[in-house]
């Protein structure tokens, strides 16, 4: 990646990014290599120029290469605008639907004495629920297990696009060091609304957004910090 003139994302060392300039519009922009595993996604202007001086370095499986279908666990395809513009959108589903399933599957096996999906999710999680307040017993180890992979998938839902359980992820993840039955029951509340909401889509949009800064007041934070 180095010799094509990338460099590692120092928050993330699996995105490169390189400046670049597209001569048809004189645009300047970032141009990024995704690196997963065996995963390669490539975001330029002539992304198959790209390809192909990659392939010099690292031989790509024939027929291997084509517009992003997959990306990881994720459903990528391109949508056109009313305006006839066109941009790219990201969708979940296909992981939210298996996951969910095999939550079903672990709780009838081993929690369904204690534990069950509601049939109903309308939002992320109950009904004024504030897992801070939680009273309820802890969980046991095998339990608190379970309740720390559940976190662990639902975060990573959320790094691929479920932006709208984020908040009540992170909430739940500050437990997971001593977890209780509240919280079990709340996670499993956010499975159940997944398994409700799961065609969903993040569409990708382009257009850079104006912003009146006048909107924005100015405070000075320096007393309250």
């Amino acid at each position: 990646m180095r010799n094509l003139g990338y460099k590692p994302c120092l928050a993330d060392p699996d995105l490169w990014m390189k400046p670049e300039y597209d001569p048809s519009d004189s645009f300047k922009y970032w141009s990024y290599i995704l690196c997963y595993v065996d995963d390669i996604l490539v975001i330029h202007h002539q992304p198959e120029d790209v390809i192909k001086k990659i392939d010099k370095y690292f031989p790509l499986k024939p027929g291997s290469v084509g517009k992003p279908d997959m990306y990881p666990g994720t459903k990528l395809r391109e949508i056109t605008f009313t305006n006839g513009e066109k941009a790219w959108a990201m969708s979940p589903s296909k992981y939210m639907q298996e996951s969910v399933s095999n939550c079903v599957k672990h709780v009838k096996a081993n929690m369904s004495d204690m534990f069950n999906l509601p049939k109903k999710a309308i939002n992320p999680f109950p009904t004024d629920y504030e897992p801070m307040e939680d009273g309820t017993p802890e969980l046991d180890a095998e339990h608190a297990s379970y309740y720390q992979q559940l976190i662990g998938i639902m975060r990573w839902m959320v790094e691929i696009g479920r932006i709208d359980i984020d908040t009540q992820v992170l909430m739940l993840a500050s437990h997971v060091a001593l977890p209780q039955q509240g919280h079990m029951s709340a996670a499993l509340h956010i499975m159940a609304y997944l398994r409700d909401h799961h065609n969903s889509r993040m569409v990708f949009d382009a257009h850079e957004q104006e912003f009146v800064k006048s909107d924005f007041k100015k405070y000075d934070w320096q007393e309250f910090y």
